[in-house]
């Protein structure tokens, strides 16, 4: 008996060391848009302060992922992407030292303005989902890229494209996937993630897609997906998809390309083209917002925006040029920095890391006082518009720069 015990003991410890290792591993995976937990904040830890001169060490570069705005997601020893060939998207799997596992096309891509994938796809469990500048959503299986299933969400929802083409990385949660197809009576839908049959539609506010890529979060006993459409921030109960509340919010060409970002009940949402940025409160039960704030400084185009403690930092489009950091509860513009330029960002081991559309990466120390510059080096890989986000997994950067991917080493010295 004393055996079995024993036995049953180092088992369990076992499965325990295992369970503990393996949320260890997750801990530095970036599996959808905007990271872990969609803030777009590594959770990566000793990691270089300071970079030489010509910029962190290039671990390798691949070439040849069609053309595309799409950034990556890395599970394991994997790195997911997408790129259009031809006139055809193709959703690309790389181990983590650049070579091509498999690639799989599925289906048109966007060729209007600014021709490219844009959605960055989204791994849950050995899946991988995606949607379309054409608004397909589609599931393959992470193993071999092997279709699971599809759904053409402007015919089955009556939804229409947009200026630039739909540019959403959908949100997988718990059994649904989330997306917008923008449609009369079908601007949100959840899709069973099994095999894509709708699960429900919401009109919400009866309103277009607006480039938003959505999140979830947990609030007043309730799971709320925030968004915005083409006027509006708006909050779903992620279980039926009733519109919980919606907030006016209007900018130049319905551009809302930046996904909210939430934290302690308040709701921190920013658009471009000089309509700048606004704080909403949820009430308790998560129901309906009040307006805490709006400043115009922060405008951020597409680039997005992280939140560190209590202040938010980004990169202006009208009304800032370069960076700019705010305070989440006040609004209050703490200081204005030129940075490294306008450009998509990230946040990792306590500092910014900022890719600016002139092709400058940063290495940036951003407190209530000031922004500071650390190092910087410039892109020489790709080609065309410098717009995908950077991403940082397992202590290397990625940097997705047209058709070319190259990954750089942040641990060493």
């Amino acid at each position: 008996m004393g055996r079995s015990i024993s036995g049953l003991g180092a088992v369990l410890t076992g499965l325990m060391l295992f369970a503990t290792a393996q949320a260890k591993d997750q801990a530095h995976w970036w599996p959808h848009w905007r990271g872990p937990d969609r803030d777009n904040i590594s959770k990566e830890e000793d990691l270089s302060k300071k970079w030489p001169a010509s910029g962190p060490r290039v671990l390798w570069t691949k070439e040849g992922l069609g053309v595309g705005y799409a950034s990556v997601v890395v599970v394991q020893e994997r790195i997911f992407t997408t790129g259009m060939i031809g006139k055809n998207g193709v959703l690309f799997c790389l181990d983590t030292k650049g070579t091509e596992v498999w690639q799989t096309t599925y289906g048109p891509e966007w060729t209007g303005s600014y021709p490219g994938s844009r959605s960055t796809p989204t791994v849950d469990g050995k899946d991988i989902y995606l949607m379309s500048g054409e608004g397909l959503v589609a599931c393959y299986r992470g193993k071999d890229g092997k279709k699971v299933w599809s759904v053409d969400t402007a015919a089955t929802f009556g939804a229409q494209n947009i200026k630039w083409g739909i540019s959403e990385s959908v949100l997988v949660d718990g059994d649904n996937v989330i997306c917008t197809p923008g449609g009369a009576n079908a601007s949100v839908v959840a899709l069973n993630k099994k095999n894509g049959k709708t699960v429900w539609k919401s009109s919400g506010p009866g309103e277009k897609s607006a480039y938003c890529s959505p999140t979830v979060v947990a609030h007043g006993g309730k799971r709320i997906i925030l968004t915005m459409t083409a006027k509006s921030v708006i909050g779903l109960d992620a279980k039926n998809g009733k519109l919980l509340w919606k907030h006016a919010h209007k900018t130049a060409y319905d551009v809302h390309a930046n996904t909210p970002i939430y934290a302690d009940g308040y709701i921190f949402a920013t658009s471009g083209y000089g309509t700048g940025s606004v704080l909403l409160k949820l009430n308790k039960s998560g129901t309906s917002v009040s307006q805490v704030w709006k400043d115009k400084k922060l405008d951020v185009h597409h680039g997005g925006a992280v939140l560190l403690g209590s202040l938010v930092v980004g990169t202006g489009h009208k009304n800032t040029k370069g960076y700019a950091g705010i305070d989440f509860k006040s609004g209050a513009v703490k200081w204005e920095h030129p940075g490294v330029g306008k450009g998509p960002l990230t946040a990792a081991g306590g500092m910014v890391i900022g890719y600016s559309e002139k092709g400058k990466v940063g290495l940036m120390k951003a407190t209530p006082e000031g922004l500071e510059v650390v190092s910087q080096f410039r892109i020489s890989h790709g080609d065309k518009e410098h717009w995908a986000h950077p991403v940082v997994a397992n202590g290397v950067l990625y940097i997705r720069h047209g058709k070319a991917l190259a990954a750089y080493d942040l641990k060493g010295e």
